[in-house]
């Protein structure tokens, strides 16, 4: 892989998605609004231990060169065009460079079987590599 650049990095988790992106915006909006600066980028994972495919959304360029640095690594992720709201969004609206990478669909999700026992942990090792793939694509930006 690459080596990081001396820059920053924050983890974040945010509430209240479904309802409207609450928590995401909010930490947006209030950074700004304190003065401080903007994260460059945002890399955002959910639904990432279950799931039939890989899937990427977000900022096109961003999404692109994982994409392509993701088949050295033996995965198979799909761009897709942003068809629902995840938290990556709120950043995007704000003019920050966002990927959203997840696994989609499980007939578990957002059901009474939607449990840890059944996260995979390849999957969840997959996750790490595209997520740093992702990190290292936005050191050498």
């Amino acid at each position: 892989m690459w080596p990081l650049a001396p820059r920053s990095q924050g983890f974040v988790a945010f509430g209240a998605e479904e309802p409207g992106l609450f928590g995401s915006r909010h930490f947006v909006t209030t950074l700004a609004s304190q003065g401080q600066p903007s994260p460059q980028a945002m890399v955002n994972l959910d639904m990432v231990g279950v799931g039939t495919e890989w899937q990427l959304m977000g900022s096109p360029g961003l999404v692109e060169k994982i994409d392509q640095g993701a088949a050295v690594l033996g995965l198979d992720p799909v761009p897709t065009e942003p068809h629902f709201a995840t938290d990556h969004l709120s950043f995007m609206e704000a003019d920050i460079p966002a990927v959203f990478i997840h696994r989609f669909e499980d007939p578990r999700y957002h059901t009474e079987f939607d449990r840890a026992e059944f996260v995979e942990p390849q999957l969840l090792e997959e996750a790490a590599k595209l997520t740093l793939l992702a990190l290292g694509e936005l050191a050498g930006s």
